[in-house]
């Protein structure tokens, strides 16, 4: 009922805007013709005036009055033909045109919303309408609205290091490896050689580059094991970067550390012990098989261990500050891209009494829980 209250307001008003053009009268104005010819007048008293006070010579003010009546001759014409011209408009044909746009203006305009708009589509909230969007949908416009509010904060505090790295871990689900490479190495100019941001700046260089581990690549892991010798999944990706520059001995070296120093369930052990075991073969000489290349898409490939490193990461992070929502989203969220549904649940939990007295805030975490479908 509002809807049609509504339209027909702006039909009505739509209709008085372009019939008061057509009904316009401009009998009262006058045309620039018209004050040509009042100037022109003037002139020519001005004229008399100055002959009366002998400011002028009489050739002087002959010539003069010559021109200026000349003018005013051409200015009256113009007048006449303006005039005729405006009467020429048949006030019979100003009311049919009024009638027209008054029945067909509103006739074509509520057609239209017929054919093409649905009148009997009933209204929905706001809340209804996220119900009935799809994770997917949910899920990347979240991200986007995530990422876009980061880079807000990041503009106001380029020091921010935990807005540095939600903002790569972003870029990473959205597979833009090149884009977080790039944000972890902002982060590292911003913040220092943290291990995590130099970690992940190298994981995100290798994707990018299909997996070939390139010299800037190389460095950010050497530069993670100068801090910490045993980081095992490091040494897995100078392994790998070793192997591709045929330099099997260096590759099973870091490969078998690599190995030595992965913590029980990491997912990139099965990878590590695939290659090393090719590249113990080669070196002894049993097959001549070319080192398989590693693709971010394989099952085996470390890509899930960085995504779990980094929600580990996260985790922590948030048992020491509670109060982010942002990254209580995020890590919902990651949970689910992994698989890990009753983890999720448990983070809606814990985010619920970190945030139990700001209604906003659950609304969030809510439809968090709905468009990802965690309800028990």
């Amino acid at each position: 009922m509002v809807l049609w209250f509504l339209i027909m307001v702006i039909s009505v008003v739509c209709v008085g805007i372009i019939m008061r053009a057509v009904w316009q009268q401009t009998d009262d104005e006058p045309a620039a013709s018209q004050y040509d010819v009042e100037i022109y007048r003037d002139q020519l008293d001005e004229l008399g005036r100055d002959i009366e006070r002998g400011v002028i010579s009489a050739d002087e003010a002959k010539t003069a009055r010559a021109e200026i009546s000349r003018k005013l001759l051409a200015a009256q014409e113009r007048t006449a033909d303006d005039a005729q011209e405006h009467h020429a408009v048949d006030p019979r044909l100003r009311a049919s045109v009024a009638i027209a746009v008054a029945i067909f203006v509103p006739a074509i305009a509520l057609g239209l919303y017929i054919s093409q708009g649905s009148p009997g589509l009933p209204g929905q909230s706001f809340a209804l309408r996220q119900t009935t969007m799809t994770a997917a949908q949910w899920q990347a416009q979240q991200l986007a609205e995530e990422m876009a509010a980061l880079e807000v904060r990041l503009a106001q505090n380029p020091e921010d290091v935990q807005a540095w790295r939600l903002l790569g871990q972003s870029y990473t689900e959205l597979r833009l490896y090149a884009k977080s490479a790039d944000t972890y190495d902002r982060a590292i100019a911003a913040n220092g050689p943290l291990i995590d941001l130099l970690l992940n700046r190298g994981v995100g260089l290798v994707f990018a580059e299909n997996g070939a581990v390139s010299a800037a690549a190389r460095l950010s892991f050497e530069a993670v094991i100068e801090q910490e010798p045993d980081n095992s999944l490091a040494h897995y990706f100078l392994g790998v970067g070793a192997a591709q520059q045929q330099d099997y001995p260096r590759a099973v070296d870091y490969l078998m550390k690599s190995l030595a120093n992965a913590p029980p369930d990491a997912p990139w052990t099965d990878e590590a012990n695939r290659q090393l075991t090719i590249l113990t073969e080669q070196m002894n000489g049993a097959v001549n098989t070319p080192l398989p290349a590693l693709e971010d898409d394989a099952p085996a490939a470390p890509l899930p261990a960085m995504v779990q490193n980094m929600v580990t990461g996260l985790a922590a992070r948030l048992a020491d500050n509670p109060q982010d929502l942002e990254s209580w989203l995020l890590l919902v969220r990651s949970y689910v891209v992994m698989g890990d549904t009753t983890a999720a649940r448990d983070a809606l939990t814990t985010a619920r009494d970190a945030f139990q007295d700001d209604k906003d805030a659950l609304d969030r975490l809510t439809a968090s829980e709905d468009a990802f479908q965690l309800r028990d």
